[in-house]
């Protein structure tokens, strides 16, 4: 297992749990419980970043954490603002092109076939999936992820009455045309991937949003869905992460123009 596999699931919030909680030794307990302490801190202010961008107020937010509305803007609100002004500085640099919006309609569409009612993560991962070409789609499926044992995944952890059963439900493509898939709300956690995606395309020089950069979003460290979902498959997302990010990285330097030579520079 690759070091950013283990490093995924080593932060298992689960796994770190039970450590913390049934430890060999006392060095792992209190090793374990620090680091509990630091992903738990992660996953709320990610929680609290959700909550705003729905639309809560700090008051909603401070009574789900049981403390006092000041207490809750004090420790959330500079980092958040000052992570929200970031974002906006890369989204003024970084184009979302059609491609994207293309994949949100067809995770819509995914979601709507499907009796859900919210587009999540998983179903984004689906509009990655169906796209059948690009270092995305590549990455899922030398990964050996097939459209269909997504979707049945996707089905099993979502409630909702599919419009299909059995096995037509896994080979189902919509009904409707893609582009015409419109109506279902976006979740906070899948909200946040499209997000990060530009932090991603930023992080990569590159102007504008791509299918890879959306994967790279949402394979980042979580114990959301996406994560669930590839370890049902018996899969590491940080693995894939790591595959994509090299094959991104072999193709961006093989299409480098060469630097002049300093012998050539001197002429």
């Amino acid at each position: 297992m690759s070091s950013n596999g283990a490093s995924s699931q080593n932060g298992n919030v689960i796994e770190l749990a039970r450590r913390a909680s049934e430890p060999v030794n006392p060095a792992e307990g209190l090793s374990a419980v620090a680091e509990l302490r630091k992903r738990l801190d992660s996953v709320e202010i990610s929680h609290v970043e959700d909550a705003l961008y729905e639309g809560w107020s700090w008051g909603r937010i401070a009574g789900c954490l049981g403390v006092s509305r000041q207490a809750a803007h004090r420790r959330y609100a500079k980092p958040l603002k000052a992570k929200r002004r970031r974002w906006q500085r890369m989204r003024r640099q970084v184009t979302v092109p059609p491609e994207i919006h293309r994949i949100v309609r067809r995770a819509t569409a995914e979601a709507q076939i499907m009796g859900h009612h919210r587009t999540s993560e998983g179903h984004l991962l689906l509009g990655i999936a169906a796209a059948e070409d690009g270092p995305a789609y590549r990455a899922l499926t030398e990964a050996g992820i097939s459209l269909p044992r997504l979707r049945e995944q996707v089905m099993r952890l979502h409630a909702g009455t599919s419009l299909f059963t059995g096995a037509a439900a896994l080979d189902a493509d919509p009904t409707e045309s893609i582009d015409d898939a419109h109506g279902l709300p976006v979740d906070a956690v899948a909200k946040r991937a499209l997000r990060e995606s530009v932090d991603e395309a930023s992080r990569a020089d590159s102007r504008e949003v791509r299918p890879e950069h959306l994967l790279l979003a949402l394979l980042r460290p979580s114990e959301g869905l996406v994560t669930k979902l590839l370890l049902r498959l018996g899969l590491s997302p940080g693995d894939i992460r790591e595959h994509l990010l090299g094959e991104l990285s072999t193709s961006s330097t093989q299409q480098s123009p060469p630097r002049p030579s300093s012998t050539a520079g001197a002429r």
